[in-house]
C-alpha cells in the first residue's frame, strides 16, 4: 500500500527501448509484446487485458469506470468512446538462421548463450551482461533441441518422461530437458518407474498444464496443486490474542505516506482474535495521537509522523520481525473485507531486505486491496522501477459480484518467471517476470531480469483509512463517511504459504540490537605499527598523477550540500609538484562543463551536469581502481587551504551500497575543516538509513593554528571500533559494539557495527561553500574569493597499513 497513484488504472510498461522483438506466440504492441489471448493492443501502443477497454493512455474497467471525451471518469455506462484496436500486423518471415545478421543493425552476437528471450524478423535475441545479444545459429543449433528457446537444456539421452505441445521432455539431473529432435524411438528404453514424484496440475486456459515440481518453469505460468508443495507456514488464529512470535505490530501515524487518516496502535478493540478468526478493525476517534508509551515505540517517524493526530485509529501487522518471509511459494489468505466509504483493506508483501534500495525500488506485492464503498472489485498490483519518486507500478482490477461482503480467498502463486494473483484460485491477473523492471527513471538498481522480485518478501494485513488510494472517488470526510460503516473490519480466518521443497528455508527473526555501546566502552590507545604493513601507498613522486590509483570525478552537484564548485579534471585544480599533491579551488565567475566533460560526468543528481557554478575544484578517489579496506590504519600528511568557504575532506565511502544508497551503507570522514576556522577541524560519521532517514556523529578538535601546517590524519579502524587522530593524538573514538540504525524508515542493518563491516575507498577534495558553513554564513564570490589566501590541499603522502 505504499504508492503514490492517481486511480486505479493498469499501467503497461516498455519492455526495452528497442523495437518489441517477440516470441512466435507473441504478438507486438509499439514496444511491448503480448499473447492475444490475454491483451489488445489499443492506438497509441496502449496494450490492455481482455475484458477491458482503452481510454486516451489508460486501461479501464468498464464495470466501474466510463471514457468520456477521451478522459477517464468514475461511473459505469456514462457513454463510452470507442477506442478501437490497432489492426493485428501481418506475419513476419522466418529469419535466416543460417546468419548472425545484429551486427548491422547495431547489436553484437550472443557469446555465451542460446536463452532465447525475443524473436523479431532480425532472428533470436538473447540478453548478456545486461545487453541484448543476437542468438548465433552456429553455436546454437536450437532446431535439434527445441527446449532452448523456452530455458531449459538439451537432453543427452532420449528418456521421454512427458509430452505437451512444445515437444518431447525428459529429465536429468533433477531438471526438465528438451529430447533433441535426432532421438528415435528406441534409443534408450523407457522406464516403468522413475524417481521423480510428479502430480499433474490442472489450470485455467492461461496457464500450462505441467508434472514438475522443480523450481524451472515451462514459458507460461502455472499454478501448481497443494500436493506438490510444503506448508511452511500458517495461522488458523486458534485460542484468544494474536500470536506475537510470528506477527509484529506496528505502531505509527503515517500509514504508507498515501495521505491516510488512521494511527495504526496496538489496542485490543483493533486487533483482536476471536471465534478462531482475526479481526483488524478501524476505530472512529475525533482525534487520536500516539501516547508517550507508544511514542518510544512508533515504528516509522517519516516526516515526524509519530506526533501527528488523526481521525481514527486501526491496525497493522507483519511477519517482518519474525523472520518468516518467502522467495517463490503459494499465498492463500482467507478473508472478509470491510465494509464502509474510505476503508481500505490490504493484503500485502514487502522486501525482507532493501536489497535494491528503499520503496520502491525493492519492491511491493499487492495480492489484494479493496475500497470499502465498491462492493464489487479489488485490486492486484505490483511497485517497482526505482526509489521514489523514480518508482513505478502495474495494477488489475478483478471484478467479482459482491466480492467485499463474503469470505474469499486471495492468493498470490510466485515462481521464478511469473506472479499469479488469484480469487478463490481463479486468476486474474498474472505477471511476467522475465523482463527488466526498471522505470527509466533516476539510477538503475537493477542489473538483471525478474530484479526486485527475486528476493524474499514478508507479509503484511491491515485497513487503512482513507488517502489517495481513493483519487478519482472523492476524499474522507469523518464526519459524513465513518457513520456508513456497516462493517469496517477485515476478518481473516487463515494464513497459509506454501513452497516447493527445494525453495523452503528457515526463517531468520530480526534480532534486537542495543542501541548503544557496552558500558565499559573507552577509547583505545591507538595499535602500534610493529603489528601492521604497508599494504598502500602514493608519495606523489614524478609529475602526474598516478592514474592507475586515483579516478578523477567530474560533476557540479559535490555531495548534495549546496556547494558552488565544478569537480573537474583540469591541470590547474589537480596536479603534482615537488613530491606533493595540489587540489585546488580556482575561482571562474561563471563554469559550466564543456560538452566533452558532460560525457564523462560522474554524477548527474538533479541534472546537475549542466549547472553552473561560479568555481571549479578537484575532487579524486580511489573507487575505481579497487584500493578499498575493510579495517587498517590510514594516515595522509597535508596541509590544509586558507580562504573563507573552502571545504577540505579526507573521507571514505563504501566500495559496494551494501546496505543502500547514501547514508545507509556509511561514510567516514577522518578530516574536514572550514578554511576561515584556523584553530578546528572536525571527524564524523554518517550511517543511520537512506537520506533522508539517515544520522551522524560527530566531533570537532582544537589544535592552535591547525589549517597552516602539515599535519598528519589519521584513521585507525577495527572491529569493534574507529579511531580518529591528527598527529597520533586520538581525536575522536567511536564504540562500533551497538546498532547504527536512526530509527526512521525500515532498518538496513540486521547485526551490531553494520555498516562499518564493509570495504570502504578513499576520497580527497576541496569544496567551496555549501551547508557544512551553517551557523557561519553563505560563500558570496566577489567577497570571498579575494581573501583565498591557499586555496589548495597539499598533499605529500597516503598510507594505509593492515595486520600483518
Amino acid at each position: 500500500m505504499l504508492k503514490k497513484i492517481n486511480s486505479l488504472l493498469l499501467i503497461i510498461n516498455l519492455l526495452k527501448n528497442v523495437s518489441a522483438q517477440c516470441g512466435s506466440n507473441l504478438k507486438s504492441c509499439g514496444k511491448q509484446c503480448y499473447s492475444p489471448q490475454e491483451y489488445v493492443c489499443y492506438k497509441n501502443d496502449l496494450l490492455c487485458p481482455v475484458g477491458t477497454k482503452g481510454c486516451n493512455i489508460a486501461c479501464y474497467n468498464p464495470a466501474i469506470y466510463s471514457c468520456v471525451n477521451n478522459e477517464l471518469v468514475y461511473g459505469a455506462g456514462l457513454g463510452d468512446d470507442n477506442d478501437e484496436p490497432e489492426p493485428e500486423p501481418e506475419p513476419e518471415p522466418e529469419p535466416d538462421t543460417n546468419i548472425c545478421p545484429f551486427e548491422s543493425i547495431g547489436y553484437k552476437c550472443c557469446s555465451k548463450t542460446c536463452l532465447v528471450l525475443y524473436s523479431d524478423e532480425s532472428g533470436d535475441w538473447g540478453v548478456e551482461d545486461d545487453e541484448w545479444c543476437g542468438i548465433n545459429p552456429s553455436l546454437c543449433n536450437t532446431e535439434n533441441c527445441f527446449s532452448e528457446k523456452l530455458g531449459y537444456p538439451c537432453c543427452s539421452g532420449c528418456t521421454v518422461i512427458y509430452s505437451d505441445n512444445d515437444g518431447e521432455w525428459g529429465i536429468e539431473n533433477d531438471n526438465w530437458c528438451g529430447i533433441k529432435n535426432n532421438c528415435s524411438s528406441n534409443s534408450d528404453p523407457k522406464p516403468t518407474t522413475t524417481t521423480t514424484t510428479v502430480k499433474k496440475t490442472t489450470t485455467t486456459t492461461t496457464t500450462k498444464t505441467t508434472t514438475t515440481i522443480d523450481e524451472s518453469q515451462f514459458s507460461e505460468p502455472t499454478i501448481r496443486s497443494v500436493d506438490e508443495m510444503k506448508l511452511v507456514f500458517s495461522d488458523e488464529f486458534e485460542g484468544n490474542e494474536l500470536d506475537r512470535s510470528v506477527w509484529d505490530v506496528e505502531v505509527n501515524c503515517w500509514g504508507g505516506g498515501n495521505g491516510e487518516k488512521q494511527c495504526y496502535v496496538d489496542h485490543d478493540e483493533n486487533i483482536f482474535v476471536k471465534n478462531g478468526q482475526l479481526h483488524i478493525k478501524a476505530v472512529p476517534k475525533g482525534q487520536y495521537k500516539l501516547t508517550d508509551q507508544e511514542m518510544k515505540t512508533c515504528t516509522n517517524n517519516n516526516e515526524n509522523s509519530c506526533g501527528w493526530t488523526q481521525s481514527t485509529t486501526s491496525g497493522r501487522i507483519r511477519t517482518y520481525k519474525s523472520g518468516n518471509a518467502w522467495k517463490y511459494g503459494k499465498i492463500r489468505v482467507k478473508a472478509k473485507l470491510p465494509a464502509g466509504p474510505y476503508l481500505w483493506p490490504a493484503i500485502w508483501m514487502l522486501p525482507q531486505d532493501d536489497v535494491y534500495g528503499t520503496w520502491a525500488a525493492s519492491g511491493e506485492i499487492d495480492i489484494m486491496e479493496a475500497r470499502g464503498q465498491v462492493p464489487d472489485a479489488v485490486g492486484h498490483a505490483i511497485h517497482f522501477g526505482g526509489q521514489w519518486p523514480d518508482n513505478d507500478f502495474m495494477s488489475e482490477t478483478a471484478s467479482i459480484k459482491n466480492v467485499i461482503n463474503d469470505f474469499h480467498v486471495y492468493g498470490l502463486d510466485w515462481e521464478e518467471n511469473f506472479l499469479i494473483f488469484t480469487v478463490d484460485e481463479k486468476p486474474y491477473y498474472t505477471v511476467d517476470l522475465r523482463k527488466s523492471f526498471w522505470s527509466g527513471k533516476g539510477t538503475n538498481p537493477y542489473k538483471k531480469i525478474r530484479q526486485p522480485f527475486d528476493e524474499k518478501f514478508h507479509l503484511l494485513l491491515n485497513v487503512a483509512v482513507g488517502g489517495n488510494y481513493f483519487n478519482g472517488i472523492g476524499e474522507f470526510d469523518y464526519g459524513r463517511d465513518t457513520p456508513q460503516w456497516t462493517r469496517p473490519e477485515m476478518i481473516i480466518d487463515y494464513v497459509r504459504v506454501y513452497q516447493l521443497p527445494r525453495h523452503v528455508n528457515e526463517p531468520e527473526p530480526i534480532q534486537t540490537l542495543p542501541t548503544t555501546p557496552p558500558e565499559d566502552s573507552k577509547a583505545p590507545s591507538i595499535p602500534s605499527m610493529d603489528d601492521y604493513k604497508l599494504v598502500f601507498s602514493d608519495e606523489f613522486e614524478g609529475n602526474k598523477l598516478d592514474r592507475s590509483v586515483w579516478d578523477v570525478e567530474v560533476n557540479c552537484w559535490g555531495g548534495g550540500n549546496g556547494e558552488k564548485q565544478c569537480y573537474v579534471d583540469h591541470d590547474e585544480n589537480i596536479f603534482v609538484k615537488n613530491g606533493q599533491l595540489h587540489i585546488k579551488a580556482v575561482p571562474k565567475g561563471q563554469y559550466k562543463l564543456t560538452d566533452q566533460e558532460m560525457k564523462t560526468c560522474t554524477n548527474n543528481n538533479e541534472d546537475s551536469c549542466g549547472w553552473t557554478q561560479s568555481t571549479t575544484s578537484g575532487r579524486i578517489r580511489t573507487y575505481k581502481s579497487g584500493n578499498a579496506w575493510k579495517y587498517g590504519k590510514i594516515r595522509v600528511k597535508a596541509k590544509l587551504p586558507a580562504g573563507p568557504y573552502l571545504w577540505p575532506a579526507i573521507w571514505m565511502l563504501p566500495q559496494d551500497d551494501v546496505y543502500g544508497t547514501w547514508a545507509a551503507s556509511g561514510e567516514i570522514d577522518i578530516m574536514e575543516a572550514r578554511g576561515q576556522v584556523s584553530n578546528a577541524i572536525g571527524n564524523a560519521i554518517h550511517f543511520g538509513g537512506q537520506w533522508p532517514n539517515n544520522d551522524f556523529v560527530d566531533k570537532t578538535y582544537n589544535l592552535s593554528n591547525i589549517i597552516n601546517d602539515f599535519h598528519v590524519y589519521g584513521l585507525d579502524w577495527e572491529e569493534d571500533y574507529l579511531l580518529f587522530s591528527v598527529d597520533e593524538e586520538v581525536t575522536f573514538f567511536v564504540d562500533l559494539r551497538r546498532s547504527f540504525w536512526s530509527g526512521k524508515g525500515n532498518n538496513p542493518y540486521k547485526k551490531i557495527r553494520q555498516p562499518f563491516d564493509e570495504k570502504f575507498h578513499l576520497l580527497l577534495n576541496v569544496a567551496v561553500g555549501g551547508n557544512y558553513f551553517n551557523g557561519i554564513g553563505e560563500f558570496d564570490y566577489g567577497r570571498d574569493t579575494p581573501q583565498w589566501t591557499r586555496p589548495e590541499m597539499i598533499v605529500d603522502y597516503v598510507r594505509v597499513y593492515q595486520k600483518k
